[in-house]
């Protein structure tokens, strides 16, 4: 059975993997850590906005096809009646 890593270990192993196969993508990971604090905390607002848009039109999508699975199933139980 494989060990259960905890995600430091996994970032750890993921980094290493990038350092061996991909060194100019491992690099340019290096420099977005490199940026001063406003710029991280810019980066971190961008990604916080990206993931809620992503998040709302998920919460979208699941209640518009709710609620055409009620109005399905309102339509068959009225022609049970």
């Amino acid at each position: 059975m494989q060990d259960v890593l905890s995600a430091a270990e996994k970032q750890k192993r993921y980094r290493e993997r990038m350092r061996a196969n991909n060194p100019e993508k491992f690099e340019e990971a290096k420099k977005n850590c490199e940026c001063s604090e406003r710029e991280k905390e810019i980066l971190r607002a961008q990604w916080r906005n990206r993931k809620n848009r992503q998040k709302d039109k998920i919460k979208e999508n699941v209640t518009e096809n709710n609620s055409d699975l009620t109005e399905s199933n309102d339509l068959t139980h009225n022609r049970a009646r």
